[in-house]
C-alpha cells in the first residue's frame, strides 16, 4: 500500500468531486477476474466462503 496523505471532506464537497471511474471498464468484467482481483489485492480482507460477483446495476 502506498503511503498517502488522507484528507476529510464533508458531503457537500463529496458532490463536488468528479468521478473519474471507468465504469464500462468496470462493467466488462468477468465474475471470474472479479474473483481473480480480490483475491490478489493485499489491501482486501480475506474473507472466507466469499464469492464476489457483480451486479446487474448501474449508476
Amino acid at each position: 500500500m502506498e503511503d498517502k496523505i488522507i484528507k476529510r471532506i464533508n458531503e457537500i464537497n463529496v458532490k463536488a468531486l468528479k468521478d473519474e471511474t471507468d465504469w464500462n471498464a468496470v462493467y466488462m468484467q468477468t465474475d471470474e477476474v472479479i474473483q481473480k482481483n480480490s483475491d490478489s489485492d493485499p489491501d482486501a480482507p480475506a474473507l472466507k466462503h466469499a464469492v464476489y460477483k457483480k451486479t446487474n446495476r448501474k449508476r
